[in-house]
Formats: C-alpha cells, structure tokens, sequence
C-alpha cells in the first residue's frame, strides 16, 4: 500500500499459485492525482520481490487491458513480456 499524506494513493493485490509455480498480481491501483510519481513502480517491485523471495515460485503473471498503456508500458520497463491476449466478454441487461 501507499500514502501520501495520509492517504492511501496505491496499492497492490498478488497471489501465489505455489503449486503452479506462479504469482499472479491480480490489483495494482494508484490514484490518478499520485500517478507519474513512481508509485506504481514501487509497488509492482515488492510484489514481485516478495514472490520471487518464495522457492515454488518461477513466474509472474499480470493482466492488463490493452488501452491502458500506462500500465502496460510500467510492466515493460519492469521486463514483462506479453504472452497471450485475452477476450473479455461481457453481458449487459
């Protein structure tokens, strides 16, 4: 999590699949009033530090729409590659 100001800007939300030798980071959010200031970088570092500081685990998986390409460059620079691209679908009433 991060505050400025005593206040959350951020966080992270990541989970291991130890038993599929993954870590998927399933959240990682800022404010947009606290982007542009190494937040998310930060974050998506202690996830990733963390995980990998566990032996069961080998990768780490993250999803990202394809217009958010904020985010989607932040996990470049962070060395991840894409692999798949996914559908979403959804239903509306």
């Amino acid at each position: 999590m991060a505050v400025m100001d005593d206040r959350v800007v951020g966080y992270v939300y990541y989970e291991d699949f130890k038993a599929d030798g993954f870590t998927d980071i399933c959240f990682l959010n800022v404010l947009q009033s606290a982007q542009n200031k190494k937040i998310g970088t930060k974050l998506a570092k202690k996830a990733i530090e963390d995980s990998f500081k566990k032996s069961e685990i080998k990768k780490i998986e993250i999803s990202v729409r394809v217009d958010n390409t904020k985010a989607f460059r932040l996990y470049q620079r962070l060395g991840f590659k894409e692999t798949i691209t996914y559908l979403a679908y959804e239903l509306k009433f």
